[in-house]
């Protein structure tokens, strides 16, 4: 017997149904997989991968090439362009376009249950059985996340590449302590609620109140901001007080975009991934910057916003 649990969640205006699985593995040696019949006849899968959205075949010309990675997320669009489905996850790299089912049926791995990493049969000896991982065995509870997503058109136009990072993206939240000079300035210690004016002073920025809509920066067209994809946006490795924004155009087309930042930029540069300079961008308005991306490109901006972030 292998309990499993499953939870069905539908939040009010989400579009995707929320699936959580909880599975108490007591069995040894085996594959456990949720396969997903999706409705739609096609020979045709797409699969996230790093700054890619790649296309795949689910007859492959390789006999045992039947599974496929895939880092957030996998589906399926109909020949005919007006629908798709697609499986968000989180951290269930392999997926099976089913050969054997015609109702488009996608297979998600859960987990491999497995002794050994590589190497031999049984009744070989245990030097030849590779190297041997108990730890491989997936005992215990263990829990898994999806997210099933029907949508109208094709993956490209229902914008899925952006929808499945934000379900891998999600929100963090900060708490501050309750006694406001605590730990706000000065030294770390002998600190104490019956000294509260003891090594603290005042939060230099205590009277700022930021406006519930304010955003960094926000893509202007709206005909494409489903199409590039944000990957990330630190600090510059140089930590000189710039900051690094990368995209990746997710789709075979040539994007056209435009990035209005919420304050100044004193500098903008297009820069490869080494965050090495390759060209200067030109800035109107004090804060927009204007960008084209080639099909599939990975653009890495540097710029520096007037102040502090």
């Amino acid at each position: 017997i292998l309990p499993v649990e499953v939870t069905l969640t539908l939040n009010r205006g989400c579009e995707t149904l929320g699936v959580a699985v909880t599975v108490t593995n007591t069995v040894t040696r085996h594959r456990l997989r949720v396969h997903l019949p999706t409705g739609i006849a096609t020979d045709v899968n797409y699969a996230g991968q790093p700054y890619d959205v790649v296309t795949r075949t689910k007859v492959s010309q390789y006999n045992d090439d039947k599974t496929h990675p895939n880092t957030d997320f996998v589906g399926i669009d109909a020949p005919d362009g007006k629908s798709g489905f697609a499986v968000f996850n989180r951290g269930l790299y392999e997926y099976e376009h089913m050969t054997d089912a015609d109702d488009g049926t996608l297979a998600i791995t859960l987990l491999r249950a497995v002794h050994r990493i590589t190497g031999g049969f049984e009744g070989e000896t245990t030097m030849d059985q590779g190297w041997i991982t108990p730890g491989g065995e997936c005992l215990g509870v263990q829990h898994y996340e999806l997210a099933l997503y029907p949508y109208a058109g094709n993956h490209e136009n229902a914008g899925v590449a952006a929808l499945s990072q934000q379900f891998m993206s999600m929100p963090h939240t900060a708490c501050q302590c309750v006694d406001r000079n605590k730990f706000s300035g000065g030294r770390p210690f002998v600190q104490a609620p019956g000294m509260p004016g003891v090594f603290t002073r005042e939060l230099e920025h205590a009277g700022i109140v930021v406006p519930r809509n304010l955003t960094l920066f926000r893509v202007l067209d709206e005909s494409v901001p489903d199409a590039m994809i944000l990957s990330a946006f630190k600090g510059a490795e140089a930590m000189d007080g710039t900051q690094i924004l990368r995209f990746y155009n997710s789709t075979s087309s040539p994007v056209d975009f435009s990035l209005k930042f919420f304050r100044r930029l004193v500098l903008a540069q297009e820069t490869d991934l080494t965050e090495k300079p390759v060209r200067d961008l030109a800035v109107s308005g004090g804060n927009t910057v204007v960008l084209h991306a080639a099909p599939k490109q990975i653009l890495t901006l540097r710029v520096k916003i007037k102040g502090s972030l």
